[in-house]
């Protein structure tokens, strides 16, 4: 794992080191996996370091250089996440529409009902302007000329997007509850 440690207690957030570490190393314990909303791919548990010694052998980078290193990666992470909410709202369109399709009001399936048509329709085009934006970040990463602003705005409006497409993907389900 790679692990942030305090390796100055004067510096502040300055004073933070990267290591990498074996989590087979002596006095290293992990917990239990913690509930949480989103993200279920990756786990988030306790940890804990009962005396604990690392090498100096691990260090990640420069000493006290962990702040910088990670702000580094912030638009690459943000991009990520932006990429994960379109997932997310094509996911639940997906569900969606297999729902309407299968789901019968008035002897036939409520897709053929205009009404949740037009929802179906509508969510399927939401996202379009940020397929061309996520392509352009994208390329901008692979160049390593990503901007943190770029990436911070697409991630915003990736999620938001993914939000109202849950939101009308929801109506739709609730439209038709019995």
């Amino acid at each position: 794992m790679v692990l942030a440690a305090k390796t100055d207690r004067d510096a502040g957030s300055r004073g933070v080191s990267l290591f990498l570490v074996d989590t087979r190393t002596p006095g290293f314990t992990r917990g239990r996996n913690l509930e949480k909303v989103g993200q279920h791919a990756a786990d988030t548990s306790e940890l804990f370091f009962d005396d604990m010694r690392i090498p100096a052998s691990a260090l990640l980078g420069e000493r006290a250089r962990a702040s910088r290193m990670m702000m580094q990666e912030l638009p690459r992470e943000r991009l990520v996440v932006g990429i994960q909410a379109m997932g997310l709202a094509k996911g639940a369109r997906d569900l969606a529409v297999r729902y309407v399709q299968e789901r019968e009001a008035f002897g036939q399936p409520i897709a053929r009902l205009q009404k949740h048509a037009l929802h179906a329709g509508a969510g399927a085009n939401r996202d379009r302007g940020l397929r061309g934006l996520h392509q352009r970040l994208r390329r901008g990463l692979c160049a390593r000329e990503l901007s943190g602003t770029a990436a911070s705005a697409f991630k915003l409006h990736a999620s938001e997007m993914a939000g109202r497409v849950a939101d009308a993907c929801l109506q739709l389900f609730a439209a038709t509850a019995t």
